[in-house]
């Protein structure tokens, strides 16, 4: 049951992919920073595509305001950091400003859906609900030994 489900929301493009979770500190990676980069406009796709090349980059945003991206790097140490910003991230044809904001501290919380609920606890009715609970039911009558079968029309 619960793998029909899973394979259902799969086939509906609810769940995207599965995935691990590294703990990148035990891998020594125990710097983030968010880096704040402006780019030339004409350049803005070139730039996205650079920083998504690196290694170091674990996400990057479009995003409005003063940058055009923010960028969410992920270092051994602030040297490491440092000649990333410096030599990797500024040197990308295109960049013209860069701003780094480095984590004291991360916490992060994954999304509270509830697939198939409303507010309440109910899941929502689909039109084809109750006539699937109906051929159920009439199928389950049909299995009990002893009982005669309900006509199908």
């Amino acid at each position: 049951m619960v793998y029909s489900r899973i394979k259902r929301l799969v086939r509906r493009g609810i769940i995207k992919r599965f995935t691990v979770e590294v703990d990148e500190a035990q891998l020594g990676y125990t710097v983030s920073a968010y880096v704040g980069v402006s780019s030339d406009s004409k350049k803005r796709d070139a730039v996205l595509e650079g920083l998504r090349g690196l290694a170091e980059v674990r996400e990057v945003a479009e995003v409005t305001g003063r940058f055009d991206f923010i960028v969410l790097v992920k270092a051994r140490g602030l040297e490491e950091l440092h000649s990333v910003i410096s030599q990797k991230i500024g040197m990308l044809d295109g960049v013209e400003h860069t701003e780094t904001f480095i984590s004291m501290r991360h916490e992060s919380k994954p999304p509270e859906i509830r697939l198939g609920q409303r507010e309440g606890g109910r899941r929502p009715e689909r039109p084809y609900d109750r006539e699937l609970l109906a051929r159920v039911r009439l199928h389950r009558r049909e299995r009990r030994p002893g009982r005669a079968a309900a006509p199908c029309s």
